[in-house]
């Protein structure tokens, strides 16, 4: 079909499937939102879930602290992506808050104007000594 009507392959469905998806839910992060990103069950879910995971790699010295920030996004389907290290810890207390932060459960997507957005979040995790 030489003049390119007519014929649609999976493919273009595909793209035209995924263009509309960008469309409506605007994948480029924000820094805030009208209604910010959510882990679900609130802040305290999310302190409780970090402290059950997370494992200091390391002994910390008594009245020490290491800590570690780390700025994310959460994507418009509640997926968090994008992992950037603000503040180190070290290697391996870095590795540790980026492992414990991909095996979250989807969050509660922000929302800006109705619609869900990716916006970009900010965690600051403290390793003490016991």
């Amino acid at each position: 079909d030489e003049d390119g009507y007519g014929k649609s392959t999976k493919a273009d469905a595909g793209v035209a499937a995924a263009l509309t998806a960008m469309k409506i839910n605007k994948p480029r992060p924000v820094e805030f939102a009208d209604i910010m990103p959510q882990y679900p069950g609130g802040i305290n879910a999310l302190l409780d879930f970090l402290k059950k995971n997370l494992h200091a790699p390391e002994d910390v010295g008594e009245g020490d602290e290491v800590s570690v920030k780390l700025k994310f996004v959460v994507n418009y389907n509640g997926k968090l992506e994008s992992f950037d290290v603000i503040k180190s810890g070290g290697i391996a207390f870095d590795n540790e808050v980026l492992r414990v932060l991909k095996k979250m459960p989807v969050w509660i997507p922000g929302k800006s104007n109705g619609e869900n957005v990716s916006v970009y979040y900010v965690v600051l995790v403290k390793f003490t000594s016991e």
